[in-house]
């Protein structure tokens, strides 16, 4: 097997060429797997002499079928010849360049470089981790959204006062102009809780079971609804139903009701709640500067054109499907950005870039620690995911694909990689070094977006 390659802008093209002694093998291989597939009277799928395949389905066809078995079988080994010291990445795209009868077969492949990083000192980069810290405001603001919740209503034909629940029909004009998304039946609106905007649900107080209302409010010139900021907007609002409500006490029977023996233990698991929540909160947020940082002291070749769009269009997927979970989908959320799909990629290439360099740098930093993984990890967290999700029959297939072990493998090394960052680059304002609390899970929904390096 004869191979030529080149690199050119992040790119490597091997041309390869296999002699017709080489190639003849392939030929046959070639007729074998057509005379399976082709009826030929008087003979057995898989048996019928070359001379009467070729003379059934043509030279040509035997040809092309035997330059796939040929490409399928050679490819691995044309590319470590032909990247030497330099790994590839994504998949490959192949030409057949010269195909006819008795000469020799030729192909190129087109692959692109994993682009070359050189970084140092990456470690001691000494970013600062602030402590966490939980104020009691907050733990009160909870146990607040707790009552609301466990309130007790009752249906009421008494003017609407304040904390009520009123269910309305609401209409938002400008100019006698209906504003887009401003129109709602059986809105819920609990008074006092500046539903809208500021001061809308004073309007409604002393309002009776079947009011119809007619106000005008100015809306604030910073309001994130821009169509309406800083201007004079008309509401129309139909009074359907007032409900009084009655929140709970804030004692030990309002724990006793979410399991807890006492008003001090919901309120030290709500603590334990916020803390974790902001545990994650601080981990990533950690975790995006020190990528940042790395980034910046990074010396990384030209990333192929390629590779970032294969980027950008996986953040789109990720989008869609993040969206689709949420009851939505990608069609209506660009439509109510105004913006194409291609617009919306050409937004997010600045973002793709970046999470192919911070990829980029995880990978290197992996390989100079020598950061691995072994069997034993790979079954114990797969057998934790199959637990978790065994009553998802779509996830159990995923975790059972063949390919998943490797996808499951390079989650556990990454993670491992980043731990090792966090180590060695947060310390906290008394200078000690911290690990953080919490790891990734693997993105089981889409392990189709990895991408594999072929050294």
């Amino acid at each position: 097997m004869e191979i030529n390659s080149q690199k050119n802008d992040g790119q490597l093209e091997i041309t390869v060429k296999l002699s017709n002694e080489e190639f003849k093998p392939y030929i046959l291989e070639g007729a074998r797997r057509i005379a399976n597939e082709v009826k030929l009277p008087g003979f057995r799928p898989g048996k019928a002499p070359y001379a009467v395949i070729k003379a059934k389905v043509g030279e040509m066809t035997i040809l092309e079928e035997a330059a796939r078995v040929a490409i399928n079988h050679t490819i691995d080994e044309a590319i470590k010849r032909g990247a030497t010291d330099q790994a590839t990445i994504g998949q490959p795209n192949v030409d057949i360049t010269k195909l006819a009868p008795d000469n020799p077969l030729e192909y190129k492949i087109k692959v692109n470089l994993l682009p070359k990083v050189t970084i140092k000192d990456y470690t001691n980069l000494a970013i600062k981790r602030p402590e966490i810290t939980i104020p009691e405001e907050q733990i009160n603001k909870t146990l607040e959204q707790l009552r609301e919740a466990n309130a007790q209503k009752v249906a009421s034909l008494e003017p609407a006062k304040m904390g009520d629940l009123v269910i309305a029909n609401i209409q938002i004009s400008v100019d006698k102009v209906p504003i887009e998304g401003g129109q709602g039946q059986n809105v819920n609106i609990i008074l006092g809780k500046d539903y809208l905007v500021p001061g809308f649900d004073q309007q409604l107080l002393g309002a009776v079971v079947g009011q119809e209302l007619q106000f005008q409010i100015p809306y604030p010139k910073d309001h994130y609804q821009k169509a309406l900021a800083g201007k004079l907007v008309d509401f129309k609002v139909k009074i359907n139903e007032i409900w009084h409500r009655q929140l709970p006490k804030l004692d030990d029977q309002l724990a006793k009701n979410f399991g807890f023996e006492n008003l001090a233990a919901l309120k030290e698991n709500i603590k334990d709640s916020l803390m974790l929540e902001k545990q994650r909160q601080l981990d990533n947020e950690m975790e995006i500067k020190i990528f940042e940082e790395l980034i910046n002291r990074a010396s990384i070749e030209k990333i192929p054109e390629s590779l970032i769009n294969k980027e950008a269009e996986a953040m789109l997927d990720e989008l869609q499907y993040n969206l689709e979970q949420n009851g939505g989908n990608l069609n209506d959320y660009l439509s109510s950005l105004k913006k194409t799909k291609e617009q919306f990629i050409l937004e997010i290439l600045p973002q793709a870039v970046k999470r192919v360099k911070t990829a980029l740098i995880i990978k290197e930093i992996t390989r100079l620690e020598g950061i691995t993984t072994n069997r034993e990890e790979v079954d114990k967290e797969l057998d934790n995911l199959k637990e978790h999700y065994k009553d998802n029959p779509e996830i159990m297939s995923r975790l059972n694909m063949p390919d998943y072990r490797e996808y499951l493998a390079n989650v556990i090394v990454s993670n491992k990689t980043v731990r090792f960052l966090k180590d060695h680059n947060l310390v906290t304002d008394n200078k000690e070094k911290t690990a953080p609390k919490t790891t990734k899970k693997p993105d089981i929904e889409k392990p189709k977006k990895t991408t594999r390096s072929k050294k």
